[in-house]
């Protein structure tokens, strides 16, 4: 695009479409919209003389606010899979996190599942036992932990935290 003096205001040479895969964190598809961006640079390079600049219209923007460190922390009552988009949206920051027994806890891995079979209590463990870590949340919906890493600690599998902490069925998230 064109340069303005307003942010991201000026008219468009060209630009491309990609979706986000269903687990592709943040830094995933920078490096994947990185290597995007250098084969479109050099596609406008080379057509430069015959593109016809486009307006960018205010209705098409979205305003992406700043984050703030706070913003990572988990909201329990929002579906699963909204919270698995934060979980691979605020990497490398502010990161999603959560707290357990005065411990903030990252996420780093996680899948949503739709469907519970009753309404699961919001942020209570549902599920502890051999590699499943499952917590209710918002919508009838759960959440499987998959990789997390305590507070002065090193990433590590749900199942390790599990029996580092002594988790069980039951324990709340905060």
């Amino acid at each position: 695009m064109f340069i303005e003096p307003a942010l991201d205001t000026g008219p468009i040479l060209l630009q491309r479409k990609t979706e986000i895969g269903d687990t592709e964190t943040a830094p995933k598809l920078m490096q994947r919209l990185s290597e995007i961006g250098a084969g479109l640079l050099s596609e406008t390079l080379a057509r430069l003389d015959d593109l016809t600049p486009r307006p960018q219209h205010d209705r098409d923007a979205t305003f992406a606010p700043v984050l703030k460190k706070e913003d990572g922390l988990i909201d329990w009552s929002m579906n699963a899979a909204a919270i698995a988009r934060r979980v691979r949206g605020f990497q490398p920051w502010p990161n999603a996190y959560t707290n357990l027994h005065s411990k903030r806890i990252t996420i780093w891995r996680a899948e949503p599942i739709q469907m519970a079979p009753k309404y699961p209590p919001v942020g209570k463990v549902v599920h502890a036992w051999g590699d499943h870590l499952v917590v209710g949340c918002g919508g009838n919906t759960l959440f499987e932990l998959i990789e997390v890493q305590p507070e002065g600690r090193k990433r590590m599998t749900a199942r390790d935290l599990r029996n580092g902490m002594h988790l069980k069925t039951g324990d709340q998230f905060e």
